[in-house]
């Protein structure tokens, strides 16, 4: 769509003007003369995502309110509480007026139905008498969903809105307070100001009707009692960004609960490296831990992982320090052909950093999105992880966080388990882990719900991977948001659509880890034994995954335009 082409600044005009006739009737109506300035600042501070979407006026001001609150707090004690707001909203036909008024050119929603004279289009008044429709238009679309219009009978549906200061891990906090509440997301926008605050916008049901001051006395009271001390607020300085940007993935530090003036030790111990004989060559990636190089040690070839230069600055840098301990606490301990080898680290110097074998391979996502694999290759690469797998469980160890793109290629094709910030020792005093950890869409349902979790959530992510192998390396719940696929995954039984033509077996194998019964899912050893019994060579002969494959090779080049399939 055109909109979608507009720059960020274009695209609030365009709001602002198709708001007027609203700001200036609600500026009469309550004698306010900032009216414009407020909505002007709210559609100019969030993502242009926000100000193409919205549909009142009414919840532009309800939000700027919401914010305002807490950057009143910020400025006045340097820390704010979680405020929210509740309304009862109505999905359907009745809450917007006709569909089909509100279809534009290119068959998208763009809830505008009225012209003025000098051509500009005019945002819709709110329904008078009656619970407004979602904020954002896109809502519409649960009805399907939801099993039809959920404004019918006694079941209600309601939109909270939640502000607070940016913090890592807000999202899911907040997402567990909700379901404590009784309320199931149906769906989630998730902004960030340009300034550093978050707007984080739940369509729920689970309450009936009527009940929007007992439903928002109750979300308050829970998120006032929350706990999100150890979360430490992002940079006010920051640049917008939406958890959607990392794929929603969720991490965490050492066991227990830490505050934000904690400091963290690290030390290489005999694992410490001489830096004069470290030799950094070419950058090769970079990521929100730092950046990647090529090098060398003692002639060795090496991967070098550095830290941003900020990590060991302030509050906000001890949860990347804390990653960086943790995976040199943890590759220190494990030696394993399907794991990737440390070399040694940086730790005493300014600029510190990890030091691994270099693994000319690159990437297995990259390379499975490359390459079309046939079954004897999904299956060696299956077999390469559970095996790395197995080996950890056995020394008490979880990974927490794999996929595809946590694993990498030596030069002989070698699959190995890489990326283990966020992995660690499983407690053997009955404690529980941290609860968000990982990645969303690989996110075992256990985990995902705060539950009680152990390695049975390495097997359900296992079982994503092994279907990311299988798709071509494809995104799991394509037309789903992470925290949309992670309510799906929790409240509708939603799992990744495989594939007629996979092999049987390898689909028995998927199915049996992302069972929603941790206690039911296979330990490695026998998920080992289940892929060495798949005869490659026969089911390729027969064609049950050739002409699959002939078929993916053939696309490949096209693939990354295509559109996702459906899950």
């Amino acid at each position: 769509m055109m909109r979608q082409r507009e720059t960020k600044e274009a695209v609030a005009r365009r709001t602002l003007a198709e708001f007027e006739t609203q700001i200036e009737e609600t500026a009469r109506r309550n004698g306010d003369a900032t009216t414009r300035a407020r909505v002007e600042r709210m559609l100019k501070r969030l993502p242009k995502q926000y100000a193409m979407d919205v549909n009142f006026i009414e919840d532009v001001l309800a939000h700027a309110e919401l914010l305002g609150r807490v950057e009143q707090e910020l400025q006045a004690m340097g820390v704010s509480s979680v405020y929210c707001s509740v309304r009862e909203v109505e999905v359907g036909r009745a809450a917007f007026g006709s569909h089909e008024d509100m279809m534009d050119t290119d068959g998208g929603i763009e809830q505008l139905n009225v012209t003025a004279d000098n051509g500009i289009p005019i945002r819709a008044d709110s329904p008078a008498g009656k619970p407004r429709g979602p904020t954002f238009g896109s809502s519409l679309q649960m009805t399907s969903s939801l099993g039809g219009d959920p404004s019918r009978g006694s079941a209600g549906m309601y939109e909270v809105a939640v502000a607070a200061g940016n913090k890592p891990r807000l999202l899911s906090r907040v997402s567990a307070v909700l379901f404590d509440v009784g309320l199931n997301i149906a769906e989630a926008h998730v902004f960030c100001t340009d300034d550093g605050l978050a707007l984080d916008i739940f369509v729920v049901t689970g309450w009936k009707r009527g009940e929007e001051a007992a439903v928002g006395h109750a979300v308050q009271t829970a998120l006032d009692a929350a706990d999100f001390s150890d979360i430490v607020p992002a940079s006010r300085n920051a640049s917008a960004a939406t958890p959607s940007a990392d794929e929603g993935r969720m991490s965490a530090g050492s066991h227990g609960r830490s505050t934000s003036n904690d400091s963290v030790s690290i030390d290489g111990g005999e694992w410490e490296l001489k830096e004069s004989q470290l030799v950094f060559n070419e950058k090769i990636a970079s990521g929100a831990f730092g950046l990647l190089y090529r090098g060398s040690y003692c002639g060795q070839e090496v991967a070098i992982k550095v830290l941003k230069s900020n990590a060991q600055e302030g509050n906000a840098g001890n949860e990347t320090m804390r990653e960086f301990a943790q995976e040199l606490s943890i590759l220190r301990r494990v030696h394993h052909k399907h794991i990737i080898q440390l070399i040694g680290a940086l730790t005493k110097q300014k600029t510190m950093c990890l030091v691994t074998e270099f693994m000319h391979g690159g990437n297995v996502l990259q390379f499975v999105q490359e390459h079309a694999l046939k079954l004897h290759e999904i299956i060696r690469f299956s077999l390469g992880v559970a095996m790395g797998l197995d080996y950890l469980h056995k020394i008490n160890i979880i990974h927490r966080d794999i996929k595809t793109a946590n694993l990498l290629l030596d030069e002989n094709s070698v699959v190995k388990i890489a990326d283990f910030g966020v992995a660690r020792l499983q407690p053997t005093d009955g404690s529980t882990m941290t609860a968000e950890t990982g990645t969303y869409r690989w996110m075992a349902p256990e985990v995902i719900a705060h539950g009680f979790y152990n390695e049975k959530a390495d097997v359900y992510s296992y079982g994503i991977m092994v279907w990311e192998l299988e798709s071509g390396g494809e995104v799991p719940y394509p037309g789903y948001t992470p925290l949309q696929a992670a309510v799906g995954v929790v409240q509708r039984g939603l799992r990744p659509a495989i594939s007629t033509s996979c092999n049987p077996k390898l689909a028995q194998v998927m199915q049996s880890c992302w069972l929603a019964d941790a206690t039911q899912r296979p330990g490695f050893e026998q998920i080992i034994s289940l892929l060495k019994s798949i005869d490659t060579q026969k089911a390729e002969t027969d064609g049950k995954h050739g002409f699959f494959d002939r078929l993916r090779s053939v696309s490949f080049k096209s693939k990354k335009n295509a559109p996702a399939r459906s899950s």
